[in-house]
């Protein structure tokens, strides 16, 4: 959307405050979190509000929050977030880090084997404090109420590289890959425990897990298996096997293990899908996910599925909304909406991709857009002067520039702006944000203010728009927009001008002459002591004049200092010196300015 000229006038609109929807809330405010794949996000109870990392950003009441921890987890993308009730706490294990891109998407580098905690807004580094754990990324993780009292279970990921050409693989064969986060030998301490499961499944990365409530299991889907292809990560099925197996895990410490379900029929998309536990609504949703290799054309899905306990059903074909194909976005529940929420993740391929920077909530078997990023308001100007600074405020927030180009961020909705030109006062207008991209183009033309007749050096002032603007030299320069202005000259003393008068900017430079004349004022002599029809005389500043009446008058004398005699009088003489100085130092009001008196007596 382009906006020219909307100068002048103020709408009273405002953005509102965003609809409700079901249980939902349109996201609001200008803040949003930066698109990415591979990123969790998880609902911290302890803190009440969601939790995502990729920066810290939190999700209450419709808005999100960034907030600015320090330090804060290094960890790129690919690792796994959940919430532990009985630690009190969010826990993040591993991920991937020092990634390159391609084609502009950034992927997951070297595994990492970091504990994080979040409690209390912060941060911390357990890593060393909990035991040994194996560096994986893509991992696989949730919280486990029904294993010893509570623990969050780590299940599988990828050891090596993106990917490791030298190890020929991309993860650990050993099938043996469970791991719990319990209470450690001292109060508050937790260890990682490695588990062995009686049995476990095959090894894998990029699988989805989530606890099932309802019929009380631990549920992990999907994944891919050990890779041997090097053309650059495609990891197709027929080199890097696919599952759509489904799992159940039970036991405690002492005894565990992993049972297959034998489910019919299973979401296509099994890689990076995404999984989450809708408390609301009773059962684990599915969506997207990767299913036939990262260059094929048909890499990402976006069907909607759902998983009892038993069994999986596709919900795709009774959706009358649907987000679009992506795979490895974050997604959680929310019980603050009482809905599952997801935000962002890739869509495509490797070489052909782009990130999803939509977000949804699913509620009630049924798909909402909460929101997309703010959008990008692009203000631009064309003719100020280089390096003029200007602003706009807009929603209470001022952008400054000497350039030509202000960007800034708005939700939809109705904004009025104010444009500020340093010297050249304020101008109004407004835009609709209901676009990707805002585009506000503002023309400006120079109008030039050019006296004559001030002698040089001599400081005079221009008032325009409550702009005032003064100079020693002979122009001022204003810039506007189309319009029609009043302007006002600054007094000069000792100097004249018209004062006040009005232009018509239309469509070019402008340019207004200002005319200045010395400003002269009445010097007048005064007798008393003559006999009536006694002629006298004044000479001032070389000028002689003569009366008859008890009054003689000077015309046009400038501000100055001025000298001055009187002429002598035959048969009288003057009380006083003859000679002296008059000044004159006038308003400019060019009236009498000085008056002198003599006094004469017979001689």
């Amino acid at each position: 959307m382009a906006l020219s000229g909307l100068f002048g006038f103020a709408l009273n609109l405002g953005g509102g405050t965003p609809p409700a929807v079901g249980s939902l809330t349109l996201a609001s405010g200008t803040g949003y979190p930066p698109v990415a794949w591979g990123q969790s996000m998880i609902y911290d109870a302890a803190e009440g509000y969601v939790l995502m990392l990729h920066n810290t950003w939190t999700y209450l009441d419709g808005e999100w929050t960034e907030l600015d921890p320090s330090p804060e987890p290094s960890v790129g993308s690919w690792y796994c977030l959940a919430y532990d009730p009985v630690a009190g706490y969010t826990v993040l294990f591993g991920g991937g880090a020092g990634g390159g891109f391609m084609n502009g998407i950034g992927f997951a580098g070297h595994p990492l084997n970091a504990t994080w905690t979040y409690a209390s807004g912060k941060w911390t580094n357990v890593t060393s404090d909990v035991g040994t754990m194996p560096a994986l990324k893509y991992p696989a993780c949730a919280y486990d109420p029904q294993f010893d009292g509570g623990a969050v279970i780590v299940f599988a990921g990828a050891n090596s590289s993106y990917y490791d050409s030298a190890a020929g693989s991309w993860l650990m064969n050993d099938t043996d890959q469970t791991y719990a986060y319990v209470p450690g030998s001292t109060p508050g301490s937790f260890d990682w425990v490695h588990l062995h499961p009686t049995v476990s499944p095959p090894a894998r990365f990029g699988a989805g897990m989530a606890y099932d409530s309802s019929s009380e299991q631990l549920v992990l889907y999907g994944g891919a298996q050990d890779g041997t292809s090097t053309a650059n990560g495609s990891c197709t099925p027929a080199v890097c096997p696919h599952l759509h197996d489904t799992w159940l895990f039970t036991g405690d410490l002492s005894s565990n293990t992993w049972s297959p379900v034998a489910t019919g029929a299973t979401p296509p998309g099994s890689v990076f899908t995404d999984l989450a536990y809708d408390a609301a609504d009773g059962y684990l949703v599915d969506f997207g996910g990767q299913d036939n290799g990262y260059k094929s054309a048909n890499a990402t899905l976006n069907e909607t599925w759902t998983f009892d306990g038993t069994s999986w059903q596709n919900l795709t074909p009774s959706l009358a909304l649907s987000p679009p194909t992506r795979f490895g976005a974050a997604m959680t529940f929310d019980p603050a909406t009482e809905s599952v929420l997801m935000f962002s993740g890739l869509s495509g391929t490797l070489t052909g991709s782009s990130l999803r920077d939509d977000f949804w909530g699913f509620s009630g078997g049924a798909w909402t857009l909460l929101g997309g990023p703010p959008n990008s308001v692009k203000v631009h100007e064309v003719g100020l002067a280089s390096g003029t600074r200007w602003s706009v405020t807009v929603s209470e927030s001022t952008y400054s520039s000497t350039g030509s180009t202000i960007r800034f961020s708005e939700p939809d909705g109705t904004f009025e702006y104010t444009v500020n030109v340093t010297g050249s006062g304020d101008f109004y207008g407004s835009f609709v944000a209901d676009d990707a991209v805002v585009n506000v183009d503002l023309t400006f033309h120079r109008v030039t203010f050019s006296e004559s007749g001030l002698a040089s050096g001599t400081a005079w002032s221009v008032t325009v728009n409550s702009a005032i603007q003064s100079s020693s030299g002979s122009k001022i320069n204003f810039y506007l927009p189309n319009g029609s202005y009043g302007y006002r000259v600054g007094l000069v003393p000792g100097e004249h001008a018209a004062d006040t008068g009005s232009i018509v900017v239309a469509g070019a430079a402008l340019t207004v002459k200002v005319a200045f004349s010395k400003t002269t004022y009445l010097v007048e002599f005064t007798e008393t002591g003559l006999a009536k029809g006694t002629a006298w005389s004044v000479t001032l500043a070389g000028t002689l004049k003569s009366s008859t009446t008890s009054s003689l008058t000077f015309k046009g004398i400038a501000n100055g200092t001025y000298a001055y005699s009187i002429g002598a009088v035959a048969g009288y003489s003057l009380t006083g010196s003859p000679t002296g100085t008059v000044t004159v130092s006038g308003g400019g009001t060019g009236t009498i300015a000085v008056t002198v008196t003599t006094s004469w007596t017979p001689s």
